[in-house]
């Protein structure tokens, strides 16, 4: 479960997660889409005002073994000739 999850189980917008974190929406954004990572501090005020556990942010935070959500591209094959 992340921030989205939360989100949308308390029915309210970015903006106003935002607002009460102190941070602004476009990082919130980013860290919804696994492209900003949640600092120790911020995953603990998101479950303060979230109502849920500090662990549900630890994939967020990079404390387990998932990586996050990359796409890569594939690698090129050189061509023989």
């Amino acid at each position: 479960m992340g921030v989205r999850h939360c989100l949308i189980r308390r029915n309210d917008t970015q903006q106003q997660l935002a607002q009460l974190l102190g941070i602004k929406r476009t990082n919130l954004s980013e860290m919804e889409n696994g492209r900003r990572p949640i600092g120790k501090n911020l995953a603990r005020r998101l479950a303060e005002v979230l109502r849920t556990d500090y662990i549900k942010f630890a994939r967020a935070r990079g404390l387990t073994n998932r990586k996050p959500n990359r796409r890569k591209r594939p690698k090129r094959r050189k061509r023989e000739t």
